[in-house]
């Protein structure tokens, strides 16, 4: 029979070869403190936690394609001002819904739990009260997706995407978090 140690390996194998499968390559950046005057930045940040950490995130503005949130890592987004749909998808979809306002940055943490075949993802804004986003932009990487191979990414996704955001649309998603003004700094 197969010893509990073994079972515990291939189980392994599999979640880290499931969460990095079909990640969108990403890349080094710079972190932008400021949002312009006629935009809105958006920083999406995902700590190490252990748990998980092999599993990658993918950020979606309704049905445009943000990029790869990995363990460690923080992607941001600039963006016009007004409403947007914020979604993860890992073995979920997750929601932050938002009305930015331009010249304003805000944080979304996203945090990872356990699911049935690998990691499911919710979503949360930040309040700009909150003492860590003084320190993630020199403790975790800041990346960007790599613009070559984002396209590809994009093909075979958006499907899906806009799928889970109709899903929100029609009101067939139960939570879905917003940010406020207590969010933007």
């Amino acid at each position: 029979m197969y010893s509990t140690r073994s079972l515990a390996i291939v189980f392994c194998a599999t979640l880290v070869l499931l969460g990095g499968c079909a990640a969108a390559p990403m890349k080094p950046a710079r972190f932008e403190a400021a949002a312009p005057p006629s935009e809105a930045i958006v920083t999406f940040v995902r700590q190490s936690v252990y748990l998980g950490d092999g599993i990658h995130l993918y950020l979606w503005d309704g049905d445009k394609f943000i990029g790869t949130l990995s363990a460690g890592t923080l992607v941001q987004y600039r963006v016009a001002p007004g409403p947007h749909v914020f979604m993860a998808n890992s073995e979920n979809w997750s929601y932050v819904k938002a009305d930015l306002q331009a010249g304003k940055h805000y944080f979304v943490k996203a945090n990872m739990f356990p699911g049935v075949l690998t990691m499911r993802s919710v979503l949360a804004p930040v309040p700009n009260t909150d003492e860590r986003i003084k320190t993630w932009p020199t403790k975790l990487k800041v990346m960007e997706v790599v613009p070559e191979t984002k396209e590809k990414y994009i093909q075979e996704h958006t499907p899906s995407a806009r799928t889970a955001l109709q899903s929100f649309n029609d009101g067939q998603v139960g939570f879905a978090e917003m940010t406020t003004d207590k969010h933007a700094n």
